[in-house]
């Protein structure tokens, strides 16, 4: 029930401000050609519109010598004023938008001591204006032939005098631009200070209604750029720029007098582009607004068609997809019909300012159906929907205003209890501090000492995945580059010292290892015996692991050679190291289920021990791929194909630091 009294009240509205009201009964209309103003002062009674039926002469372009040479001329037809001539019957057939034809009106007891105005705004889509024989007014290049005719749509407040009581006005109509030709809006006659005084406030109402739509979007957007995750703001500032380039190209089309070069071709698509896309902006910001609301199936469909319609009107000639306007205002209904149901959604779920929504929504619904039938010439009314687009927006943009000053005042609130919530649990924390910090300083320590222990089991990251998650998935690394160590003649040196020395000495020389692999961003994976081995490229990957893993297999060469000569120079036994490097892909992961261990599988791994042992004492040994990785940052000596255990004949290179 309350979805059918939302309805009601909608329909209610939107015919309302969809028909006119006021309507004086003694308003002067044209018949057969013909107006008599007998009675009638121009100057008292304001600016009349020259609306009725004109003499409409089809497929000539006569002029006021033509009328004054052949006074029995008849018309073809009778043309109403505003509108277009597409199906008007002419010589038992209905003619179509494309073409071109004359009209003439005749104004009888026109009396006026001052200076004479004609407004003109739209006609379809080039036409040429006499007034008692003189040409005062003209929009592009009135021609029989397409490819001279040129179209334009710029409204005009043209002055005249008038010495004789009555007014021949003659216009040349042409179009090969638009689907539907002739005097789409109504020309205004009036005194001429009264008439451009006129023009001029409703272009001063335009560009103030633009500049205050302009600076909601510099406004909106900033918001957005300050804090990304306001999409709400996003949206209703592109629908607020939106709003202001439609707002220069109809109405007064402002932006024709500002460029006057600014094609028609263009201009007119991008006045099209202004529904097309405006309107899936409208949609987003309701969607933003009441997300729980939506079916993000239409939601979807909604930008689809919308994206659809802007390439046809980027794609298409004017005077084919203005054929299709009729379509597109259906659809843009038919959305705003699910928008006015989206808000009564919201109403029904008492969302946040659904009122104000449901009311500034229907507005513009009303709007938008005015302004179709008025499109259509189905109504002789001006345009109200960039006035009712603009109140929808200052709306929306209460809205939003409200919304954010709702979250600050949240905050403060939040902020201020917390704060006196603090100060109580301060009072009775202070209590317990003494006998808790004792413990808590246990903890902390006894927290400590197991993540240190846990970090020198495991990578950072995969200690905190199985401190949170309590296991830790395997991942392959599509790219890892290994260093594998092994000493040479371990079994010979380590029976020349006790188990305690020989140990020592390993400890030492790993440790030195460990610093040498933290320093240079890799990761250790383990240790077998005398066989030292870690990887570059994770378990965070990164495209740098060559080069580190090599940097840090020379400064691990290097370190030995100190560590060899400093022993040699005491006369004590030491190791000989040989080093191996490979990159390639593996399986990285966590086994077993207790004494957790980070290891490495794969072919690579293999590939890298085999660099090791092929290799000689005192180098190191890369493989043909960590070669082609590094080439350009190291010198590196080829070694030609070297045979490798289980492997086959493999290119392998010795690696040193680049030469100055």
């Amino acid at each position: 029930m309350k979805i059918i009294v939302y309805c009601f009240a909608l329909f209610a509205i939107a015919g309302i401000v969809s028909c006119k009201t006021n309507v004086d009964p003694s308003i002067i209309i044209a018949r057969q050609g013909r107006m008599d103003l007998a009675g009638r002062d121009i100057k008292e009674v304001g600016p009349l519109a020259l609306d009725g039926e004109w003499e409409f002469y089809y497929k000539q372009l006569l002029s006021p010598a033509d009328f004054a040479a052949h006074p029995a001329l008849q018309p073809d037809a009778w043309a109403i004023v505003p509108g277009t001539w597409n199906g008007l019957l002419v010589a038992g057939k209905k003619i179509e938008g494309q073409g071109f034809a004359t009209y003439r009106l005749l104004i009888r007891n026109c009396h006026s001591s001052n200076l004479f105005g004609l407004r003109l705004l739209d006609a379809g889509s080039a036409y040429r204006l006499w007034v008692n024989g003189e040409c005062i007014a003209g929009n592009g290049t009135v021609s029989s032939n397409p490819a001279l005719a040129v179209p334009q749509f710029l409204p005009q407040v043209r002055p005249f005098y008038s010495k004789a009581d009555s007014l021949e006005i003659v216009v040349q109509v042409s179009n090969f631009f638009h689907n539907k030709g002739g005097l789409w809006k109504s020309i205004e006659l009036g005194d001429f200070a009264v008439v451009q005084s006129a023009r001029d406030d409703m272009r001063m109402a335009e560009l103030l209604l633009a500049g205050a739509m302009f600076i909601l979007f510099v406004y909106h957007i900033f918001i957005f750029l300050l804090r990304k995750k306001e999409y709400a703001s996003l949206w209703f500032a592109l629908l607020c720029l939106d709003s202001t380039v439609r707002s220069l190209f109809t109405g007064e089309r402002t932006i024709y007098d500002m460029f006057p070069g600014l094609s028609l071709y263009a201009g007119f698509r991008i006045e099209y582009l202004t529904v097309t896309m405006g309107v899936p902006m409208y949609a987003m910001v309701a969607y933003e607004f009441y997300t729980a609301e939506w079916s993000k199936k239409v939601r979807n469909i909604i930008l689809w068609v919308g994206a659809a319609e802007s390439l046809m009107i980027c794609l298409l000639p004017p005077a084919i997809f203005s054929k299709l306007l009729p379509l597109i205002q259906l659809i843009v209904v038919l959305e705003c019909f699910y928008l006015i149901y989206i808000i009564i959604r919201a109403l029904s779920n008492k969302r946040d300012y659904a009122i104000i929504s449901f009311l500034s929504y229907c507005l513009l619904f009303a709007a938008i159906v005015h302004d179709i039938m008025a499109a259509q010439l189905l109504i002789n009314s001006p345009f109200v929907l960039f006035y009712a687009f603009s109140t929808f927006l200052v709306l929306q943009a209460y809205i939003l205003a409200s919304r954010n000053a709702t979250a600050y005042v949240k905050i403060e609130d939040l902020s201020q209890e917390l704060n006196e919530a603090n100060i109580t649990l301060e009072m009775k924390v202070a209590d317990r501090t003494k006998d808790l910090q004792g413990a808590n300083g246990q903890l902390r320590e006894e927290k400590r000492k197991s993540d240190e222990l846990l970090l020198n089991i495991l990578p950072a990251e995969i200690a905190d995945e199985l401190k949170e998650k309590g296991v830790s998935k395997a991942r392959r690394f599509p790219s890892v580059t290994i260093i594998f160590t092994d000493f040479k003649d371990f079994t010979t040196v380590s029976e020349a010292l006790t188990p305690e020395q020989l140990v020592k000495e390993i400890d030492y020389c790993y440790r030195r290892f460990d610093e040498l692999v933290e320093m240079h961003g890799l990761e250790k994976i383990k240790t077998m015996g005398d066989a030292y081995i870690c990887a570059g490229g994770l378990p965070a990957m990164n495209f740098t692991h060559p080069e580190d893993a090599v940097r840090a297999a020379l400064a691990i060469r290097d370190f030995m050679e100190v560590y060899k000569r400093e022993k040699l120079a005491v006369h004590e036994p030491f190791f000989d190291i040989r080093v191996g490097v490979h990159t390639g892909p593996v399986v990285a992961g966590i086994v077993g289920s207790r004494k957790f261990a980070y290891d490495i599988w794969g072919d690579t791994v293999n590939l890298a021990e085999r660099m090791e042992s092929s290799g000689e004492t005192g180098k190191v040994n890369i493989s043909g791929t960590t070669y082609h990785l590094v080439k350009d940052k190291f010198d590196c000596r080829h070694r030609g194909k070297v045979e490798a255990k289980n492997k086959g004949a493999i290119d392998m290179y010795f690696v040193e630091p680049k030469s100055n």
